[in-house]
C-alpha cells in the first residue's frame, strides 16, 4: 500500500541467518547510490541504481541485477534489492565453535543520498515522505538546500517520521576502488534511520558507536566456520544489536526486531563477511550492508 504525506518545500540473543555478498558504489554530488557487492566470478549485491563491484576490476557497473554467493546457495537480487534463492534456505548452513550457523535469509538493505559527499550533523526538516514498500523516500530541507534520502527495505520496516519533523542528519563517504557510505537520521538521543555500504563498518575519523548513539552495533566474529568464497575463504560475521539494555545478535541476511511495547527497531543486515585473504584484485577485506528504522511499537 502507498502512503505518501507531504508540504511545499519552504532478548535475549538471536540468530538469524544470511549469506556473504558485497557491493561497491560510485557516487556523485547529486546521487549517492549503490549497495555492498561481492562475488567470486561476478557483482554480489543488495541492490543499487550504480554500482561498481569489488572483486571484478574497477569501472564494472549493475544497474538492474546482481548476483549474490554463498557457499552452495546462489540468489539474484533485482534492482529493487529483493532477491530470490535458487537453492534450500531451509537447511543450516557452516557450524562454528557451538554455534550451528543458519541458512540465508532473503534480505536487503539499500539506501541512497542525493546530496553532498559529506555532511556534518546539519539540521534539517523532512519535507515529504513516500512510502512504497519494500521501497521509500524522505525529502529533507537542510539549510535551504533540498536533499532526498531513498531506500529498499525487504522485509520492509520502514521509518516513521513527519512532515515538518526536525531531523539531525549526518553523512560520510569514503572513496576507495568503491565508494563506502554511512547515513544517519537523528531524532533527539536515537538514530531513526541509519545505513552502512562499507568496507568498514566505522566511519572515518569516528567510530559507529558515535556516528548511530542508539542502537549500538557492535561485530562479532568466530561464530562461523569459513566459507569458499571465490576470492578466498569468507567469514560470515555477526552484529550485536543493543538498545536501552537490551541486546540481540544478527547473522549476515538476518534480521533483527527490537520491542519494548513502547517503540521498536527494525535491523535488515544484508551482508556482513570478512576475506582476510583474499585473492582478488580490488575486492575489500570486509563488507556490510545494513539499514536499520526506529518506528513506534505496533
Amino acid at each position: 500500500m502507498r502512503r505518501t504525506t507531504a508540504r511545499p518545500l519552504a532478548l535475549a540473543l538471536a540468530l538469524a541467518g544470511g549469506c556473504v555478498g558485497d557491493d561497491a558504489s560510485t557516487s556523485s554530488a547529486s546521487t549517492d547510490s549503490a549497495s555492498a557487492s561481492a562475488t567470486s566470478s561476478a557483482s554480489e549485491s543488495g541492490g543499487s541504481q550504480s554500482s561498481t563491484s569489488a572483486g571484478t576490476s574497477a569501472g564494472t557497473e549493475s544497474a538492474t541485477s546482481d548476483t549474490t554467493t554463498s557457499g552452495d546457495t546462489t540468489s539474484t537480487a533485482t534492482s529493487s534489492g529483493s532477491a530470490t534463492s535458487d537453492a534450500t534456505s531451509s537447511e543450516s548452513s557452516t557450524t562454528g565453535p557451538g554455534v550451528d550457523c543458519p541458512a540465508p535469509e532473503e534480505v536487503s538493505a539499500d539506501f541512497s543520498f542525493s546530496g553532498p559527499e559529506q555532511v556534518d550533523a546539519a539540521t534539517c526538516v523532512v519535507t515529504a515522505t513516500d512510502i512504497t514498500p519494500p521501497a521509500g523516500s524522505i525529502s529533507l530541507e537542510c539549510a535551504g538546500e533540498a536533499y532526498t534520502l531513498t531506500y529498499t527495505l525487504d522485509p520492509f520496516g520502514g521509518p516513521e517520521l513527519a512532515v515538518d519533523q526536525e531531523v539531525i542528519l549526518d553523512y560520510r563517504t569514503d572513496p576507495i576502488f568503491w565508494t563506502n557510505r554511512w547515513i544517519s537520521l537523528r531524532s533527539g538521543d536515537f538514530t531513526v534511520f541509519g545505513g552502512v555500504s562499507s568496507s568498514a563498518l566505522d566511519p572515518p575519523g569516528t567510530t559507529i558507536a558515535a556516528f548511530f548513539g542508539e542502537p549500538v552495533l557492535t561485530e562479532l566474529g568466530g561464530l562461523c566456520e569459513p566459507i569458499d568464497g571465490g576470492c578466498g575463504p569468507e567469514e560470515r560475521l555477526a552484529l550485536e544489536m543493543s538498545y536501552k539494555g537490551s541486546a540481540q545478535l544478527i547473522l549476515d541476511h538476518g534480521v533483527g526486531y527490537f520491542n519494548n511495547l513502547a517503540e521498536a527497531i527494525h535491523l535488515n543486515l544484508e551482508v556482513a563477511r570478512t576475506t582476510p585473504q583474499t585473492t582478488c584484485d580490488d575486492y575489500p577485506e570486509a563488507w556490510y550492508q545494513l539499514v536499520f528504522v526506529w518506528h513506534s511499537s505496533d
